[in-house]
């Protein structure tokens, strides 16, 4: 499964570089990225990036809430 998963995202990467012709796309401005790259910045002694530990606390919650 996974040796499909990496091709069809190879694909899928190649196709996408085509449609906007080798033109770099960047993320646009909201405030989730403002917040990342201000938590990455700041916090150089976490063992993970402020993303995972965003996602890990936003699961926790999740997970309490379905309880």
């Amino acid at each position: 499964m996974r040796i499909v998963t990496l091709g069809l995202w190879g694909a899928l990467r190649g196709a996408a570089k085509g449609v906007v012709g080798k033109e770099m796309i960047l993320a646009p401005d909201t405030w989730p990225n403002n917040l990342l790259t201000t938590l990455s910045l700041q916090q150089r002694w976490m063992l993970f990036p402020p993303g995972m530990w965003i996602m890990l606390a936003l699961a926790v919650i999740t997970a309490l809430m379905l309880r």
